[in-house]
């Protein structure tokens, strides 16, 4: 059975994705999957923080919306947002899980995954959250890049949670 919640917004980051930067703006190259898509993705996020390789992944007309900035900022801007975390936390770490593609008929894809994010900032207790989070993504310079990433925290929607 499929679980309406994600079909929804997969459907939703599809759809603002897909408004948010014209794919006609970069390479339109075919590539051996979407699931490569998948697995930049997790190259650029899976384990522990580091902002370079998030950065990375992002086109730079691209857009990134948080869990804790919850408007969309340029790639200069989340620059400056991932540069923040590196500096402030002592631990933080991603891990993944439940990732699903949607491949578009113009090469584009959408992956999207259920996270926990764990850390400790800095003079700050441990932190742990669950979210989700999805990426519109397209061929660019052979490499797979997101036009778009969203993170969104789960803390009141937490599904398939243990009752202790």
């Amino acid at each position: 059975m499929q679980n309406t919640r994600r079909s929804f917004m997969v459907v939703s980051s599809v759809a603002a994705g897909s408004a948010m930067a014209p794919v006609s703006a970069v390479a339109q190259n075919r590539s051996s999957g979407s699931s490569d898509a998948a697995k930049a993705f997790l190259a650029a996020h899976q384990g522990t923080f580091e902002a370079g390789r998030r950065l990375g992944f992002l086109l730079p007309d691209g857009l990134a919306v948080t869990n804790d900035v919850p408007f969309p900022m340029d790639y200069s801007a989340y620059q400056d947002h991932l540069n923040f975390h590196a500096e402030n936390w002592d631990l933080h770490e991603w891990m993944s899980q439940d990732i699903e593609i949607v491949e578009l008929a113009d090469g584009s894809a959408v992956v999207s995954a259920f996270y926990i994010e764990r850390g400790k900032p800095r003079d700050a207790g441990f932190r742990l959250r669950p979210g989700f989070a999805t990426a519109t993504c397209v061929m660019h310079e052979g490499e797979w890049k997101a036009l778009s990433v969203h993170f969104s925290s789960l803390r009141s929607q937490v599904l398939d949670a243990s009752p202790s």
